[in-house]
């Protein structure tokens, strides 16, 4: 696998491109921190320690099982894993509820087979069905349990929304103070969120911060040529995010740079490599898009990507799907979306 080839498959999985991988650029200047010479590899740091480039946990290769149900290919996982930290990828995000609650054990079984202090650990708090102290404690004991470590790097607040959201799920129910302890305890190095929502609601995580009863030490947003101006649905448009994150100094991680392998193609990983300063309009994001994608060759990827049974035509929007998504997305809506698109494709392309 070259590296062109790795960028792309890690790329489609990625939640993250690297803690601080536009980390406000003062901060990382007067750090003065060096790198950890195990943590080195070859990938470019922005942030000390860490490389430029995270790899996302949520969309592990898979496979057909005996039972008739798609299982994580463990040994595709450890080869990717591999390849990562010989490369200097060292920042791995994961979930307790993804890939319906397997990402983490997967995820744990390729990366313990090497020394801990190569690889650096972000998972999450995902207590979106139950939110009560003993539930909480009780997922973030299991992640360490998982991983076999007695901490974690950078330990998230997963998919907040705003300060109501935070509250329910955590100012409310005690679990902050129990986190914070474990955080003084060196259980937990870095304390953060990621964050799906309204402008309104990023206002209030930035308030609690301000106020100083919560310091957040990273935050995790989602930043790619299309969501910094063009966000469209619940979400902000990350120029707003970065730049209130910057005027505070916090570091920064990003999720979703290729938008969820949507901009993969793009030419020369220029998706990967993405920073706010580059100024791009959407026609042009969409024309770079279009670029070496003929329909015929569209029609074909998706078919050889997913099984027909499961393609888009087959969603009966049942609606199960939007209540286990930690994005809250409309997924009936979007599947209906993808498939008018690959219609008018077909009759477009094949006549």
């Amino acid at each position: 696998m070259d590296r062109r080839e790795f960028l792309k498959t890690a790329g489609l999985g990625a939640a993250a491109a690297g803690l601080a991988a536009c980390a406000p650029k003062a901060l990382v200047e007067e750090s003065g921190a060096k790198a950890d010479k195990g943590l080195e590899g070859t990938m470019p740091q922005h942030y000390p320690g860490v490389g430029l480039l995270g790899y996302g946990c949520m969309r592990w290769p898979m496979v057909d099982g005996t039972d008739g149900k798609k299982h994580i290919a463990q040994e595709e996982v450890n080869r990717l894993v591999d390849f990562a930290l010989e490369h200097g990828v060292n920042y791995f995000d994961t979930s307790p509820v993804y890939l319906e609650g397997d990402s983490e054990r997967a995820t744990a079984e390729a990366l313990n087979r090497h020394p801990r202090e190569s690889w650096l650990l972000a998972t999450k708090l995902s207590n979106f069905s139950d939110a009560s102290y003993d539930n909480s404690v009780k997922m973030y004991r299991k992640s360490l349990e998982i991983f076999k470590t007695d901490h974690v790097d950078y330990y998230l607040l997963h998919s907040l929304s705003g300060g109501e959201d935070f509250a329910r799920r955590f100012g409310d129910t005690g679990i902050m103070d129990f986190l914070l302890k474990e955080k003084a305890a060196g259980h937990i190095r870095h304390l953060g969120f990621s964050f799906h929502g309204a402008k309104d609601g990023f206002d209030e995580m930035m308030a609690l911060h301000d106020s100083g009863k919560y310091r957040w030490d990273f935050v995790q947003i989602q930043m790619n040529y299309v969501d910094w101006t063009h966000a469209g649905g619940r979400n902000t448009d990350a120029e707003y995010l970065y730049g209130e994150l910057d005027r505070r100094r916090i570091p920064v991680v990003i999720m979703e740079p290729l938008r969820g392998g949507r901009l993969a193609d793009m030419p020369a990983g220029t998706a990967v490599r993405y920073r706010p300063e580059v100024e791009e309009s959407a026609e042009v994001v969409l024309e770079v898009l279009h670029i070496g994608h003929t329909g015929r060759r569209y029609l074909l990827a998706y078919n050889d990507a997913i099984p027909a049974v499961r393609q888009a035509d087959h969603c009966i929007a049942c609606g199960r799907c939007i209540g286990a998504c930690p994005q809250h997305i409309a997924i009936p809506r979007e599947l209906h979306r993808i498939d008018q698109y690959i219609e008018s494709l077909k009759r477009e392309t094949l006549g």
